[in-house]
């Protein structure tokens, strides 16, 4: 049976099932008291499934993905049993991956970023021989090696590095020991390949995340303050235009280990993260308004989880993996249940499942339109080179009519 043929008769039957839903609600039987995010069309509009797909070379976790512009996805760094060391090409058009060259300098807990030019630019990070690191690298896929960067004017690891309008990379908070969490911050500038010390954060933060609008501004949300030991529900604003950091309103729950996606409309949406204070995962999600420059409640994740990964898909959704969802500061479960959000009706619903628990890995959205979900921590702190696709395939093309069905009347 042919690829072509199976997505044929899967398009049948779904089609099937909403016109047994309309039925179903012509005759009355539709109760308006069921959150329509349990109807059994809205589950099957959603499906999606995961498999396996080839291992990396080497098992890693709190390492970095990156999509490259000839669609190939590159795995760089990551902790393991001891410092992983060469980087890793994963082609979707083979399912393959492939070793480049090795690092300069081994490390885990960094960032890496996509340049305008197609490299990508490593920042900081640790590893075991070292500690914190204040040292960059350039991957070159021409060339599939790396080369040294400029010195970083501050060791960090934990902090967010993100890509501007004007090509620059704003690189902000972290932690490095003795200090505790940083407020510094500093400009990556690829004409002349060195970082610049600029204005500091209001807040000093690590395990935060930092999100570019589509105004060019960044929003930096939440994280953990190690002077206090507790995680933070204070957020700022970098304007690339005046070099400065101003303060936003806060959160309506303190957070740390969350994710940030950039929604189709605009808005950012906010999801999990951990409560420090009581070392218990968070089930709640929110939305930063980009208009009004506040925050809200949205619905909550159907489990609690930090620690996890989120990515924006092509049909506008945001898919959520794994992490770990803590009750307590002593007792936690690595998760392999996902979640999937839709800015549209502001709804968290819950696909299929990963096939393997794991946390500390990487999402990757790839050119057509499937997710790589690679390495990760799994039950009983083993470290994974196993790898594994979350094909997200549209069902109708014209899924606003599902929309408008979807919605209470």
């Amino acid at each position: 049976m042919t690829i072509i043929f199976k997505k044929f008769i899967k398009t049948i039957f779904l089609i099937a099932i909403f016109i047994l839903a309309n039925c179903l609600q012509s005759n009355g039987n539709h109760s308006s008291n069921v959150n329509y995010k349990y109807n059994t069309f809205y589950y099957f509009l959603y499906f999606g499934y995961f498999q396996l797909t080839s291992s990396m070379s080497l098992s890693r976790t709190f390492h970095t993905s990156n999509l490259l512009n000839d669609g190939k996805v590159v795995i760089i760094g990551g902790s393991s049993v001891s410092d992983t060391d060469p980087a890793e090409i994963y082609d979707y058009t083979t399912g393959l991956y492939s070793n480049t060259g090795n690092m300069i300098v081994t490390r885990y807990a960094h960032t890496s970023t996509l340049l305008s030019n197609g490299n990508v630019l490593v920042i900081g990070g640790r590893n075991s021989s070292s500690g914190t690191l204040s040292s960059t690298e350039i991957f070159s896929p021409s060339t599939l090696s790396f080369s040294s960067g400029p010195t970083l004017n501050s060791a960090r690891y934990g902090h967010t590095a993100t890509l501007l309008s004007n090509g620059k990379v704003l690189i902000c908070g972290g932690f490095f020991p003795g200090t505790g969490s940083l407020n510094s911050a500093e400009l990556y500038d690829p004409t002349t390949n060195s970082f610049s010390t600029i204005n500091s954060m209001q807040i000093k933060r690590g395990s935060h995340t930092a999100t570019k609008l589509s105004n060019g501004k960044v929003v930096v949300v939440a994280g953990y303050d190690q002077t206090s030991l507790s995680s933070l529900s204070s957020s700022e604003i970098y304007d690339p235009d005046t070099g400065i950091f101003s303060v936003l309103g806060d959160l309506t729950t303190s957070r740390n280990s969350h994710s940030a996606v950039l929604l189709p409309d605009g808005n950012i949406l906010i999801s999990g993260g951990l409560n420090s204070s009581t070392g218990v995962s968070l089930l709640t999600d929110e939305i930063f308004n980009f208009s009004t420059n506040l925050f809200y409640s949205t619905s909550n994740m159907n489990t609690a989880r930090h620690q996890h990964s989120a990515v924006l898909l092509a049909n506008g959704k945001v898919l959520l993996t794994g992490g770990i969802r803590s009750t307590s500061s002593t007792k936690f479960t690595v998760l392999n249940t996902a979640e999937i959000y839709d800015y549209r009706i502001s709804s968290m619903i819950a696909p299929n499942t990963l096939l393997i628990s794991r946390n500390g890995h990487t999402t990757t959205l790839l050119p057509n339109g499937n997710v790589l979900i690679s390495g990760g921590t799994s039950s009983n702190s083993v470290i994974l080179s196993s790898s594994e696709i979350y094909f997200s395939e549209p069902v109708i093309s014209n899924d606003y009519l599902i929309y408008y069905y979807l919605k209470e009347k």
